[in-house]
């Protein structure tokens, strides 16, 4: 048990620290950006992330979910996984370049270039295959249970990329938005370089690829499948409100908007952070007194959502114009309105892994499904005449809503009440002060 313990709290901690400098260096790199291309600027970047995201879900066929489960508990051969990870990485090319010669034939414009470059479909197209390959080796890190060393990549991409926006804002303020968007897309471009010669050289293992049987593709995607049709549904929840505020209101609101949204989700690092510990050492069977340490370490956590959840409405009136500009001052209110959700959505992000670890898969698509039912409602009767305020509101309850969901059906499978699931005990506060007294040398 001891031994146990140990591991995992030293697993925690280590992925705690760069985790934290990453967020540190994200949310700069997010100031500094909204300072250097204005709320329009700003607008046309997110939208490209969000564009390129949402056509990485639909294509991927789950794989990503497939690798972690596939690989963490040794069903299928390493080489095998290769083989399907890079023909979809081969689909997904294929079907972006397909896609984006019919968009152009009817619009005019590209899906992921709306920017005015001669080229800007080949950045686009280059940054869609970068987040592509990103994200299945991620898959394949964590899988391997390299959680620390994937994060250490992330946190030094981030700190490449924060040096080089900071030398353009404070010594080559071109003004150019292309430069910037294409600055960030070669980042991306080095950090899927980087995250493949890594991976294959901590392994040993070579990027060699095994025969396929069609048992295999069937073992894949039987769990991949449910994954990916819920992974959409979810994703959609978290995006379908850019694309109203956008159609109803236009990019500079859509820029407001997406910073208030994307520093709220800062508060999910931690928990996207337990999520991936959490899901390969679920699929590996892992005992059920490591799943008693989680749950402290839920309980423990929530305190500290709660604290930073507080604190960031208290401060964000004053950091949000401060850091990006009085341009964004309009960020704050939707900002604020989006932490009730985005806290109990933290729910959602681990029990969602957990259920994902033992093939719960049909908990975490019926929580999918109600976020985004109540997304589009909430949409639908508030963005058109509150704008992005009224983002702000459907989104925060549609996230409350789906949190509790996953809250009740994993008090539910373990037989727990709730409250206990949720509210911190003396033996977790011992356990806090314990590794407090570890990691400070107060042993």
């Amino acid at each position: 048990m001891a031994m146990k313990t140990k591991g995992l709290g030293d697993l925690l901690a280590g992925n705690i620290i760069f985790r934290s400098l990453n967020i540190a260096c994200t949310v700069l790199i997010t100031f500094l950006l909204t300072r250097l291309m204005g709320t329009g600027g700003y607008g046309v970047l997110s939208l490209l992330v969000a564009n390129a995201a949402i056509f990485n879900l639909l294509t991927c066929l789950g794989a990503e979910s497939g690798i972690t489960y596939h690989y963490a508990s040794g069903i299928q051969r390493k080489s095998s996984l290769f083989s399907i990870a890079y023909l979809v990485i081969l689909f997904q090319i294929a079907m972006i370049v397909l896609a984006e010669g019919i968009y152009h034939a009817f619009s005019g414009q590209y899906f992921l270039g709306e920017w005015n470059e001669d080229n800007s479909l080949l950045w686009g197209l280059l940054y869609f295959v970068s987040i592509v390959i990103i994200d299945k080796y991620q898959a394949f890190f964590n899988a391997a249970h390299l959680y620390t060393m994937v994060n250490r990549i992330i946190f030094l991409a981030s700190l490449l990329s924060l040096l080089v926006f900071f030398c353009c804002y404070f010594f080559y303020p071109s003004g150019n938005d292309a430069l910037y968007l294409k600055i960030f897309i070669l980042a991306s471009v080095l950090q899927a370089a980087y995250m493949v010669l890594a991976f294959h050289q901590k392994t040993k293992q070579p990027l060699s690829f095994g025969r396929i049987e069609k048992s295999n593709w069937k073992v894949f995607f039987s769990y991949s499948i449910i994954v990916l049709i819920t992974n959409i549904i979810q994703f959609l929840a978290y995006r379908v409100d850019y694309w109203f505020v956008d159609y109803f209101h236009g990019k500079e609101q859509l820029g407001l908007y997406s910073l208030a949204v994307k520093l709220g989700q800062v508060l999910w690092i931690l928990p996207l952070l337990m999520a991936g510990i959490l899901f390969p050492r679920i699929a590996a069977d892992k005992t059920e007194e490591e799943e008693t340490i989680w749950l402290k370490l839920i309980r423990v956590a929530n305190v500290f959502f709660l604290i930073a959840a507080a604190l960031a409405a208290l401060l964000a009136g004053w950091i949000i114009p401060m850091m990006a500009g009085k341009a964004f001052s309009e960020s704050v209110i939707p900002f604020i309105y989006l932490l009730p959700g985005l806290l109990f959505f933290c729910f959602n992000i681990i029990f969602a892994a957990y259920f994902a670890g033992k093939g719960l898969l049909k908990i975490n698509l019926t929580g999918s499904v109600l976020c985004l039912s109540l997304v589009l409602i909430g949409d639908f009767l508030l963005i058109p005449h509150f704008g992005i305020k009224g983002a702000a509101i459907a989104s925060s309850l549609a996230y409350t809503a789906a949190g509790i969901h996953h809250l009740y059906r994993f008090a539910s499978y373990k037989k727990l009440p709730v409250l206990s699931v949720v509210i911190i005990n003396r033996d977790d506060w011992n356990a806090v002060t314990h590794y407090l007294r570890k990691y400070t040398g107060r042993t």
